[in-house]
């Protein structure tokens, strides 16, 4: 998984969990947590559940679009 491909995703889907990124294909755990992380601290996604495992995370900019 590419920060590319799980960009594609968010805009699929803007809530994913860690564990739905375990089906893009191509890079180990680890480096996906790595892309992950790289979204988080920017704050392009928000992690909502505090926990180090079966983390949630939300592309909040993208949802806000839609409020009304």
């Amino acid at each position: 998984m590419s920060a590319n491909l799980l960009l594609q995703q968010l805009f699929k889907k803007p809530v994913i969990t860690v564990y739905q990124t375990h089906t893009f294909p191509g890079l180990s755990s680890k480096a996906r947590n790595d892309v992950i992380d790289n979204f988080v601290h920017p704050s392009v996604l928000r992690e909502m559940t505090g926990q180090s495992r079966n983390r949630v995370l939300v592309f909040d900019e993208y949802l806000d679009k839609f409020k009304f």
